[in-house]
């Protein structure tokens, strides 16, 4: 089953975390993780926010956390994902990557 997860603030409080946490289908540490900067058009992936979220990711027991700009890479290695994190930005440019 696929799941979903809305927030205009990451994992600003407990609360987002838990129900984050819930929606998994297994462990944090046999999940592999996607952070998707592409929205963020400056930074990608180094912009502050999205290297906060994987150490925040990291904290929470995820092991094997991976960076994809969607822009500059195949769209097609998200597959092998079991969580996908897309970071703030315009969202029109993400979906226009995507």
């Amino acid at each position: 089953m696929q799941r979903l997860l809305l927030t205009s603030k990451g994992f600003a409080n407990v609360a987002i975390e838990e129900a984050f946490l819930s929606l998994l289908p297994a462990s944090p540490r046999d999940l592999k993780v996607a952070l998707i900067p592409t929205a963020s058009r400056e930074m990608k992936g180094r912009h502050p926010s999205m290297l906060a979220v994987g150490e925040r990711l990291r904290q929470m027991g995820f092991q094997a956390i991976d960076s994809i700009d969607v822009e500059a890479e195949d769209v097609t290695l998200l597959h092998g994902y079991d969580v996908l994190y897309f970071g703030g930005g315009n969202p029109f440019y993400l979906l226009h990557q995507l």
